[in-house]
């Protein structure tokens, strides 16, 4: 049995009559413990703070404010290679008073650890979550975000970029790639649209699980912005296969003065497009960008790049969803604009399977429909299509017409889309008029797609301001969050590409649409990622510059805590608990941690016999 206790704080037991005897809790726990009850690990629960100026600061040490909260509930789980396992142990303690000394059962196996702050009421107000962590012995650092809120992570990556890649990885990291950046006086710095941005191809790995960010160098790694990387699969020396495809590159060297790739257009025509030759002003001019493959070796953290020989790559790609839960093919490509464009759907190793040629898109995007199905919606140049039909996926892929748009302007380019349960919700966009991207985002906000009827329902006007280049992604329990955009065309910001909006709506999975907390950074270009504890991480894109007109690429990375009372961490395998409440049956905890004292050095042992009961009045759980 290992017994943690916060660091720093002394420990209080009192003696009680009317609560269970220590050995009788124990012994619920374990059915016998042999482990010695030694002080090993020290749990520390921090606050994550919110941006504050624009810029995240240090990583805070603090406790977690969790205004309202009265009580702390700490869940253990096994781990295991697949995720969390049975419940090990659980407790509620209120807050107040000294810090606790908790005992868990079977040192020796990792647990997966979940803070919960809840009110009187069951309101979940701060929640924080710890995998694979070692009982046996150091510091365990637990960091919390308000619910409902967005906070700083506590790494940060140093390359600002927008239009980026931002995929999760089956190892549980975040791969940041390519993307526009500022001018060339600092990737950060201000500048007018009009100006133009730079391309990159830098890449960084974030680890949530150590909280480092390391910087990849990929050979012959192509610069590019308006992309997709989609994860193929692992192969059975655990490395893992990326294809990166489509988006905006440029000709020449990316880092010369001058060679921008994309460029703010005025008012009246589209807010980013492609840069055009001038050699006066050092332009090589933008060019589409070929298919590669990405091996990635978490061992070495080293990655090699080939080329997809033959696959779609081209200007304003399709965006796939990170979370599309096809198994195989995958699909790239599209976005040429012109012509008509295709989608490839590749095989776990890369190869092309099939090509699906479709209408002219740009901005579109592809979207999971069914376990076997998709949608290619948005940005068809005829403005008459909303979407076509990917079928068959688990046999031989094929491409069906779908309906036309309901009325003029519905149909966008670089509108975000996302799936609930049996719809699909397409977000913002710019409207397409006469066969061209607008400087418009219009006043309907977006519109929902019901999978199996075709139907097609104009979202509510005042569930979200429409804006272009949002950014969107799934919640626990088939929610979805909808975030920042540019309001494009309003001349009140002196340029189509300066009114930035730091909107946040999330929607159930019945469409019913409300605010968040505010994030702390407004953007756009930016990318959410579902996390595989929930959580959504914020990253790059645009926000306003200091003066008028003007915008910056930022590197700063936002969580934002979707979780209510209602996401239980046993959801999935029981037994059922009252929010802010213990695991019971019949009224009787199952597997409550013991709550016992520590000796005065984190490795003293734990004087069990001495111990009648334990009454956690008394204990305090906010500074660990």
């Amino acid at each position: 049995m290992a017994g943690a206790r916060a660091k720093g704080y002394p420990q209080r037991v009192v003696r009680s009559s009317h609560a269970l005897p220590l050995a009788s809790a124990l012994a619920i726990v374990a059915g016998g413990c042999g482990d010695s009850l030694d002080v090993s690990v020290d749990y520390r629960v921090v606050g994550l703070a919110p941006v504050t100026g624009g810029t995240c600061g240090a990583v805070p040490r603090t406790p977690p404010l969790a205004t309202g909260a009265t009580k702390v509930r700490f869940t253990f789980r096994d781990h295991t290679a697949t995720g969390p396992g049975p419940l090990r142990c659980d407790v509620v303690l209120p807050r107040g008073g000294d810090a606790p000394v908790l005992a868990v059962p079977r040192k020796a196996e990792p647990v997966d650890l979940w803070v919960e702050y809840f009110t009187d009421a069951g309101a979940l107000v701060a929640r924080g979550q710890a995998t694979d962590v070692d009982l046996t012995g150091g510091t365990v650092t637990i960091y919390t975000t308000d619910a409902d809120g967005y906070a700083c992570e506590p790494a940060q990556p140093t390359q600002p970029r927008a239009f980026h890649s931002a995929t999760l990885l089956p190892t549980g990291e975040v791969l940041f790639l390519g993307g526009l950046t500022g001018p060339a006086s600092g990737a950060g710095a201000d500048f007018a649209p009009a100006a133009g941005a730079y391309v990159t191809a830098s890449a960084e790995l974030y680890d949530p699980g150590s909280g480092r960010v390391t910087p990849l160098v990929i050979a012959g790694l192509s610069p590019r912005a308006f992309h997709q990387v989609v994860v193929l699969g692992t192969d059975a020396n655990g490395d893992v296969r990326l294809a990166v495809s489509g988006g905006l590159g440029v000709g020449g060297d990316a880092t010369a003065a001058g060679n921008v790739a994309a460029i703010g257009g005025p008012l009246g025509e589209a807010p980013w497009g492609p840069a055009a030759v001038d050699a006066a002003l050092g332009r090589a001019g933008a060019v589409p960008i070929a298919a590669e493959l990405l091996t990635y070796s978490p061992s070495t953290r080293a990655v090699m790049r080939t080329p997809i020989v033959g696959a779609s790559g081209a200007p304003g790609a399709t965006g796939g969803q990170p979370d599309v839960e096809f198994a195989t093919p995958r699909l790239i490509g599209g976005g040429l604009g012109a012509g008509g464009d295709v989608l490839d759907a590749l095989t776990p190793t890369g190869e092309i399977a099939v090509s699906l040629p479709g209408v002219p898109r740009v901005g579109a995007a592809v979207v999971a429909a069914t376990a076997t199905s998709a949608l290619w919606l948005g940005g068809d140049l005829a403005g008459t299509r909303l979407y076509d039909k990917i079928i068959q996926l688990d046999a031989t892929p094929a491409l069906t017409a779908g309906p036309a748009a309901p009325q003029p302007g519905v149909n966008r380019a670089f509108a975000t889309a996302v799936r609930l349960d049996d719809e699909i919700i397409a977000a913002g966009g710019l409207r397409i008029v006469t066969g061209a991207i607008s400087d418009t985002t219009g006043a309907v906000p977006g519109v929902r797609v019901d999978v199996a009827t075709d139907v097609v329902t104009e979202l509510p006007v005042g569930d979200f301001l429409g804006a272009a280049y949002m950014a969107s992604a799934q919640l626990p329990r088939h929610g979805a969050l909808i975030s920042g955009g540019v309001v494009a065309g309003d001349l009140a910001c002196l340029g189509t590409l300066a009114c930035v909006n730091a909107q946040s709506v999330r929607y159930a999975a019945d469409a019913t649409a409300r605010t968040t907390g505010a994030a702390g950074l407004a953007r756009y270009g930016h990318r959410l990622t579902r996390m595989p504890d929930g959580t959504i991480l914020v990253s790059g894109g645009f926000t306003r510059g200091s003066a008028d007109g003007t915008i910056r690429a930022v590197a700063t990375l936002e969580r934002f805590e979707p979780h209510d009372a209602a996401d239980d961490p046993l959801a999935d395998v029981g037994p059922a608990r009252a929010p802010g409440g213990v695991a019971e049956v019949g009224g009787v905890p199952v597997a409550p941690c013991a709550v016992v004292r520590g000796g005065p050095g984190p490795d003293a042992s734990v004087d069990a016999p001495a111990i009648d009961a334990v009454e956690v009045d008394a204990l305090d759980v906010d500074a660990m």
